[in-house]
């Protein structure tokens, strides 16, 4: 049982005592669930992992009291960040469209979907808008084959998300005061234009290359990985390109 040692504005005030407070720490390759035992020093406690662990239920370690209560106070904070986000879902209507801050000034609009295998509200990104670069907006390789980065492949397969509410617009207050009101903005265009001709035949050129270099990568026998390489390279519409 944890308990309480916030202050009314937040801040941390001393507890009388550590002794049977209950956190978690790392211990070898785990983060265990420690008891404090019974203190050993100045400000310092002999703790034990839960019995319950599989891995290391008895093992003994002493923590700095700062270090318990550092552990208590992050549960807390991280219960209390995540009590927030829920009542921030339960608040969504079937429809509603809300904004995903990426970071930078770059957001994902979404539209609030119910997801009846998962039983709750997520969000389903639908645009682009903000200060995007270049690089995170589909284009075409010179292969003639299109790159979509994280967001666009999500928007164009459709796929939901639960992203953590304080990053949502509608949500933050201190992104509604440091950031621009992405509600108005206009969604960016994330189509690919047409291949060119030109743009066609370099990729017919490309695909061979990249064709010929797999072929000489894998297999074990050089003779017929040459071949196949050779075989790539010399056909016909390889050797009219080129």
């Amino acid at each position: 049982m944890t308990a309480n040692w916030l202050s009314n504005d937040g801040s941390l005030k001393i507890m009388k005592s550590l002794i049977n407070q209950e956190f978690y720490a790392v211990y070898c390759d785990g983060n265990c669930k420690w008891k404090v035992l019974k203190q050993i020093g100045v400000d310092v406690y002999l703790c034990e992992i839960d019995k319950a662990e599989l891995d290391y239920g008895g093992a003994q370690k002493s923590f700095l009291g700062s270090e318990i209560r550092g552990a208590i106070q992050f549960a807390e904070s991280f219960k209390e960040m995540q009590t927030d986000h829920d009542i921030a879902y339960a608040a969504l209507k079937q429809g509603d469209i809300v904004h995903y801050h990426n970071g930078f000034g770059t957001y994902v609009r979404c539209l609030a979907m119910f997801n009846d295998k998962e039983k709750e509200m997520q969000l389903l990104p639908v645009a682009l808008v903000g200060k995007w670069m270049k690089h995170d907006l589909p284009q075409r390789r010179a292969d003639g084959s299109i790159y979509q980065s994280y967001y666009p492949k999500r928007i164009a397969e459709q796929e939901l998300m639960r992203p953590n509410a304080s990053n949502i617009y509608e949500f933050s207050q201190d992104l509604q005061k440091r950031r621009q009101d992405p509600r108005k903005m206009e969604p960016i265009d994330l189509s690919v234009p047409d291949i060119t001709p030109e743009q066609a035949e370099m990729a017919t050129l490309w695909q061979a290359v990249n064709n010929a270099r797999n072929a000489l990568s894998e297999g074990t026998s050089p003779k017929e990985m040459i071949k196949q390489a050779f075989d790539i390279l010399n056909h016909e519409e390889v050797r009219r390109l080129s």
